[in-house]
């Protein structure tokens, strides 16, 4: 015989399953709506892709790093070119003390009031024209035997003359060969440094992996590296005599102006700290438009090679 079905107890395990359903329901709701939320917001990730991280600043070479290339025939012609830029810088000052000697020889020659009041000199060829002042007969220093050349005031002068035009000559012998061995000699080592630094920097490149070309940006690796190499050649090149033979100069020139005329050289030297801070400024100016320079040349060449490409 069946047994006989209690209607309370059907009831029972039927809401009991209704329950169960229900919090079944509720959980799978739960996961779907947690794994929607959790995916990415597709313009906000478009948007990080987008805004790229900046580059890492790198920090400054110290100078005597760019030279860590150099072989010993480098250091020597280095050595070499810097010592003809201080010879250089130091004839420059020299040239002013011919040039003020002889100045000095025209302006106090030995002539005194008594041999000035003898000579009337008869400067141009016209026979009618005599010297603006009320001195006595015309004379001709041209003339070999007119008094005042054959004088010891006008054999002075003449040998004044003769030695400014034989230094003048020895000095600019030296300046045309200590600029030629400074200019050639700086050239010759830094064309030798780049040339090291390209080949290496080349072997170096192509010895990376494959994934390291994945991880740089390769667009503006030629224009960058060529202006890169340019200002560096020009940084440890002809610049450096340059830079060393001015500092000469200067250093000299001020030696001989304090010799020659202390009192004067100290107020010159008044607008010295003005001309330094503009200098200091000048250079600092001219550093950050050169950084934006390169910045710019190496954006405009990496959208030249990717349109060559």
């Amino acid at each position: 015989m069946a047994p006989k079905l209690d209607l309370d107890d059907l009831k029972g395990q039927l809401n009991e399953a209704y329950i169960a359903d229900d919090e079944q329901k509720r959980k799978e709701e739960d996961t779907s709506s947690s794994s929607i939320s959790s995916i990415p917001d597709n313009k906000e990730d478009g948007k990080k892709k987008k805004e790229k991280p900046p580059p890492p600043e790198n920090p400054p070479v110290p100078f005597f790093d760019l030279f860590r290339y150099a072989s010993p025939t480098d250091f020597v012609l280095l050595v070499l070119g810097t010592l003809g830029a201080i010879g250089t810088g130091i004839c420059f000052p020299i040239m002013l003390i011919l040039f003020g000697d002889i100045t000095n020889a025209f302006v106090g020659g030995g002539l005194d009031q008594e041999t000035i009041n003898e000579i009337n000199c008869n400067i141009s060829n016209d026979p009618n024209y005599t010297y603006p002042y009320p001195l006595g007969p015309t004379c001709n220093l041209s003339d070999p035997t007119n008094s005042y050349a054959n004088s010891p005031e006008g054999q002075a002068i003449q040998d004044e003359f003769t030695k400014f035009g034989i230094y003048v000559a020895v000095i600019g012998a030296a300046l045309f060969v200590l600029g030629f061995i400074f200019v050639t000699a700086l050239n010759f080592t830094a064309e030798n440094q780049v040339y090291r630094i390209r080949s290496r920097f080349l072997q170096a490149v192509l010895r990376q992996d494959v994934g390291w070309y994945d991880t740089k940006s390769s667009n503006d690796f030629a224009s960058r590296i060529t202006e890169d190499l340019n200002k560096i050649q020009d940084g440890i090149g002809e610049k450096i005599g340059m830079f060393t033979f001015s500092m000469t100069s200067f250093i000299a020139s001020i030696i001989n102006a304090f010799i020659h005329g202390w009192q004067l050289t100290l107020v010159m030297l008044v607008s010295t700290p003005v001309l330094a801070i503009s200098m200091g400024i000048l250079a600092k100016v001219q550093a950050s438009l050169t950084e934006n320079e390169l910045k710019a040349y190496a954006e405009a060449g990496g959208v030249a090679e990717e349109q060559r490409n």
